[in-house]
């Protein structure tokens, strides 16, 4: 090969792209998820809705129920509520689609809430030592 080909040849390979870093699972994939991983997604999910409906229960109790609070007490306690409500939701919602997807932080905070469950004595610990086990099981899946 003479330099003019080379130069030519690598000017070609310079133009191509570089793949993208970190590519979205396609359909495909996403159909690929093992059984027990979509169901975990599915109850993360339910939890995100039931961190939603909390709130409105608190807010009913504090509304329709007698109470000696002040104004502001009664107001902040509504408003932290809420927040913490929808922190928690859209962390567990994050959790749901992550495991979907198959992604290592989903992976990480469910083994992280599955620990923390394990002291909800004496139903919470025997679920969460099955999802452990479970979540070790299908650590392969978990790619990125």
């Amino acid at each position: 090969m003479t330099e003019d080909e080379n130069k030519e040849e690598k000017v070609e390979q310079e133009d191509v792209p570089p793949p993208p870093p970190n590519p979205k699972p396609t359909r495909e994939e996403m159909e690929k998820a093992p059984a027990g991983v979509k169901i975990l997604a599915v109850l993360f999910a339910v939890g995100g809705i039931l961190w939603l409906v909390y709130p409105l229960y608190v807010s009913y109790l504090l509304v329709f129920t007698p109470h000696d609070m002040p104004f502001y007490q009664w107001a902040s306690q509504m408003v932290c509520c809420w927040i913490g409500a929808l922190i928690m939701a859209s962390l567990y919602f994050g959790i749901a689609g992550g495991l979907i997807k198959g992604m290592k932080g989903a992976w990480i905070w469910a083994l992280i809430f599955a620990i923390i469950g394990l002291f909800n004595v004496p139903i919470g610990t025997i679920i969460s030592i099955v999802i452990l086990v479970y979540l070790f099981k299908v650590k392969d899946y978990f790619k990125n």
